[in-house]
């Protein structure tokens, strides 16, 4: 291994679900194009994980982490350690919860860390009782938290609706996430020009139930084949991101 590492989250909510199988196998396949390319890689599975929704009590604007959710901190820290976040969420209503609850904290510390030392005091942003988010019109040099910030960021949908709900799944699901994580300074990296926050697979509905008879197995198979080939592809440019980024810099 070359130092480098990633996190794969696997977002599905439903433990043993149909949905949770599809998108339990892309984050296999994600973890091990990383692993092939010498990088360790680990999977997060969000069905074991417990965590706590934000309350909105200010908290982390003075401690720099979640008071009630120790959980969540583990979570964070593994973020924070990786060198490149992989994010696999079948299509629920839109984004799966648990995956909602991350973002939405990455974000509250994301802008704590925007905020002047003098702006981080107790109490500076309640008014009546009620927690009020500062405002995000920030100098630049306030703006970096160093655990975040830059970090590449991939991100894959899937549901079972056919080639038709590709787009929608986009939409509606990478969509959100990629303005979630840029909103916490992470880079997510575009597939091409037409999939930038992302891809998105539609499996079909017969593996998903598995009822598929044996004669179609072969159409399976040749399905997920693809589905494999593009995930190493989209490895492939996250690394190569990374490479430009650092020869940039």
């Amino acid at each position: 291994m070359n130092g480098k590492k990633a996190l794969c989250i696997f977002a599905s909510n439903f433990i043993g679900g149909r949905k949770g199988e599809a998108a339990g196998r892309i984050c296999k396949l994600a973890a091990g194009a990383f692993r092939e390319k010498k990088i360790s890689a680990e999977i997060l599975d969000l069905q074991e994980t417990a965590l706590a929704p934000c309350t909105g009590c200010g908290r982390c604007f003075e401690r720099q982490c979640c008071v009630e959710d120790e959980n969540f901190n583990q979570v964070y820290t593994r973020i924070t350690e990786a060198d490149y976040l992989f994010v696999v969420a079948p299509y629920h209503a839109p984004v799966p919860a648990k995956l909602c609850i991350i973002l939405e904290k990455i974000l509250q510390l994301a802008i704590s860390c925007r905020q002047p030392e003098a702006c981080r005091q107790p109490g500076l942003f309640r008014q009546s009782g009620l927690f009020r988010q500062p405002e995000l019109s920030i100098q630049p040099e306030l703006s970096m938290q160093p655990g975040l910030c830059g970090k590449l960021a991939g991100i894959i949908s899937c549901g079972e609706g056919g080639e038709k709900m590709l787009m929608h799944y986009k939409a509606m699901v990478n969509d959100i996430i990629a303005d979630a994580l840029r909103a916490s300074h992470l880079k997510v990296v575009p597939f091409n020009s037409r999939w930038n926050t992302g891809i998105s697979f539609s499996v079909t509905e017969d593996f998903q139930k598995k009822k598929i008879r044996p004669e179609n197995s072969r159409v399976r198979e040749c399905e997920w084949g693809q589905i494999e080939e593009k995930v190493g592809m989209y490895v492939e440019i996250m690394v190569q991101t990374s490479r430009t980024l650092y020869a940039i810099l």
